[in-house]
């Protein structure tokens, strides 16, 4: 499956229509007739795919939170755990857009929790899920090393939503409840590749904002300061539990 928005909403959609067609889409998921007969696991992805994307791009907040919530229930209520897992990771790998690769770690998360609670014997119960997802979960941002003032505050004020839901994500599967489901050395590999150099570069465009930096994004400069604020406590929250971890 391949994130091509060509042929995708786009956003400017006649609210009527995505309102009607969101509402008949959760009233039938809500009654288990949203599937009427057989659908190949191919439509089943792009459809999903269509409805998923109307929540990151319709202007309408209710819209997109409305979006979110049937693309949510559909993907959860598939039978089959390996075609979840594959809309999660294609979704964090090509997806171009940030709230809702933001949505995939939420969308991994309740699986996680889900495999947890019903003791369920799937990809989500074992390092098969967090194997699948590390490369597009915890991507390498030593880039970020060698990145100007202006280029740490921009790529971390356009990426926040991603950055801030794989923190609390990290926090989350660093948990003694889920140490069983995380690959070998996958903490130290996260650790080493991906939470150390956003630490420096949330520290070094931190500085550069209370320097006098400006954000170049159109955006209020305060309201990237307090996201900037809240990654750097949050890295430091996941740091603390990490390190307990290891000296345990």
């Amino acid at each position: 499956m391949n994130y091509n928005t060509n042929h995708h909403p786009s956003g400017g959609e006649d609210p009527g229509i995505v309102d009607s067609i969101l509402a008949i889409g959760l009233y039938l998921e809500s009654t288990n007739a949203f599937v009427s007969g057989p659908l190949s696991d191919t439509t089943y992805l792009q459809h999903l795919q269509t409805i998923s994307l109307l929540s990151a791009q319709n202007p309408s907040p209710t819209l997109r939170y409305a979006a979110h919530t049937l693309t949510s229930s559909l993907l959860h209520a598939h039978p089959t755990d390996r075609l979840r897992l594959t809309f999660i990771t294609d979704t964090l790998e090509n997806c171009p857009f940030e709230t809702l690769k933001a949505s995939a770690v939420s969308w991994l998360k309740e699986e996680l929790i889900i495999a947890h609670k019903r003791k369920s014997d799937n990809a989500f119960s074992s390092t098969i899920a967090l194997a699948a997802a590390q490369p597009y979960l915890f991507p390498d941002t030593s880039a970020l090393d060698s990145a100007s003032d202006a280029e740490a505050i921009q790529e971390l004020a356009q990426v926040f939503p991603f950055h801030i839901a794989v923190v609390n994500f990290l926090y989350f599967i660093t948990n003694a409840n889920f140490a069983h489901i995380v690959p070998p050395g996958m903490t130290a590999v996260v650790e080493e590749i991906y939470l150390g150099p956003l630490k420096k570069a949330q520290i070094q465009a931190s500085t550069a904002l209370e320097n006098g930096a400006e954000t170049e994004l159109g955006r209020d400069k305060e309201a990237v300061q307090r996201e900037l604020q809240l990654l750097g406590e949050r890295i430091a929250v996941v740091e603390k539990q990490i390190e307990t971890i290891v000296n345990e």
